[in-house]
């Protein structure tokens, strides 16, 4: 893990150095176990007790944008309102009522024919608000709670952020559009990583953690008590979904196309 961790963390340092970023973390998480392998924090230094270092990927949120449209289009495949190859019309804007202004696709394009994967490949924005729309607004945030988000996931880090999402009660005007794709509410590093994890274990979430075991003075081993998994998505919505990311990396179309791994399917969601 050492090793691991170490090559992440360079490869992070350089990154976040071309992109003149403020910060940059990478979270690596055995989908099986919920074992967190790598947190690399950018510009982090030799671990000193007088001087305790932020921890990015526990203590600061951001909005997950595009990746949550995983959790939109997961619902929809589970409560059945969909299949990965549902049509839908999807025009460049959609003027709603109570939007407050047009949302947008980030290209320009003419009302295309997409399924439900042409949707998730593409990344349209419209495309997930249409799908959205096939659920109620409470149905959306009980998913969005399932996965995680809104609450500490109990990672052994001092400081940890719940993150920030109102219920759907609390949704106003285009707050109810904007959420089906990852705005208006914020997570953290590591919940966006457990979220990812979940979809790749089947649809079980397991609470991340960094301790495996600890040997007490009489030799004697303990194993943390971690929380029950939870069946977030049926185990069939988790593959179709999973099978649906491979698509953001094939697609002709599809916005992670830098992400092809000779010899490996990989499943991918951009986010911005």
């Amino acid at each position: 893990h050492a090793d691991l961790q170490h090559q992440v963390q360079d490869l992070l340092d350089a990154r976040v150095a071309k992109h003149q970023a403020d910060w940059g973390t990478v979270v690596i998480e055995d989908v099986a176990t919920g074992h967190i392998l790598v947190i690399a924090d950018s510009n982090s230094k030799e671990p000193d007790n007088a001087n305790p270092q932020k921890v990015h990927a526990v203590q600061d949120t951001f909005e997950p944008g595009s990746v949550g449209k995983l959790i939109t289009i997961g619902a929809a495949l589970n409560q059945g309102t969909i299949t990965p190859t549902s049509v839908f019309q999807v025009p460049y804007s959609l003027n709603l009522p109570d939007a407050g202004g047009p949302i947008t696709d980030f290209h320009e394009h003419d009302g295309e024919a997409l399924t439900a994967t042409g949707v998730l490949a593409e990344s349209s924005n419209t495309g997930t608000v249409l799908i959205g729309q096939t659920m109620t607004d409470d149905q959306r945030y009980s998913m969005m709670r399932a996965f995680g988000f809104g609450q500490e996931t109990g990672i052994e880090l001092p400081g940890e952020s719940a993150g920030l999402l109102r219920s759907s009660d609390d949704w106003q005007g285009r707050d109810r559009y904007v959420t089906m794709f990852g705005q208006a509410y914020a997570i953290t590093a590591v919940q966006e990583a457990s979220a990812l994890a979940t979809i790749a274990n089947g649809g079980v979430r397991i609470s991340p953690h960094i301790v495996k075991s600890w040997t007490n003075t009489d030799g004697t081993v303990e194993v943390p008590q971690g929380t029950q998994p939870v069946q977030v998505l049926e185990a069939t919505t988790a593959s179709q979904l999973l099978t649906m990311m491979e698509s953001v990396v094939e697609d002709d179309l599809g916005t992670a196309a830098a992400s092809k791994v000779p010899g490996y399917r990989v499943g991918v969601k951009t986010g911005t």
